[in-house]
């Protein structure tokens, strides 16, 4: 009886260190082939900056930057700056009290896609470009530098 308990002592063990193994600790991986998909976020590979994709908005925001953004509105009464979003209309920076960094996702590697109706999001080796494919308006957005258009 007590070889019994000392084995399923064991076994109890191993499956709850395998089920505690946090995942956090393990590396991320790329995700290659996310295409067209329904709402969902991405980080990309530098982990520096994460998106939130939708078919009405795409929307990234960036941790370090080396650029400073434009002036701050005065009806901005949250934070401004890290946020950039592109969905009918032009590209713009947001005022939002929230990120989506951490809840962003899955990698998504550099030279893959994502969309969500007619909007995508491209992982390039030195930004993330979105964009509304129907409107053409879009923007990248790098540590280095952002562009709207």
């Amino acid at each position: 009886m007590r070889r019994l308990r000392t084995a399923g002592a064991a076994i109890f063990l191993a499956a709850l260190s395998t089920a505690c193994a946090s995942p956090a600790s393990e590396a991320p991986q790329a995700n290659a082939a996310m295409g067209d998909a329904p709402a969902g976020g991405f980080l990309m590979p530098s982990g520096n900056i994460g998106c939130y994709l939708t078919a009405t908005q795409a929307r990234c925001d960036i941790n370090r930057k080396s650029w400073l953004p434009p002036s701050k509105p005065a009806d901005c009464g949250l934070a401004y700056g890290f946020a950039l979003a592109v969905a009918d209309s032009a590209a713009s920076f947001l005022c939002a009290g929230d990120s989506v960094l951490q809840s962003a996702g899955p990698i998504l590697g550099y030279g893959q896609s994502r969309q969500a109706g007619n909007l995508r999001c491209t992982s390039e080796p030195n930004a993330v470009k979105c964009e509304n494919v129907v409107s053409g308006h879009g923007f990248t957005l790098a540590r280095e530098q952002y562009d709207l258009w």
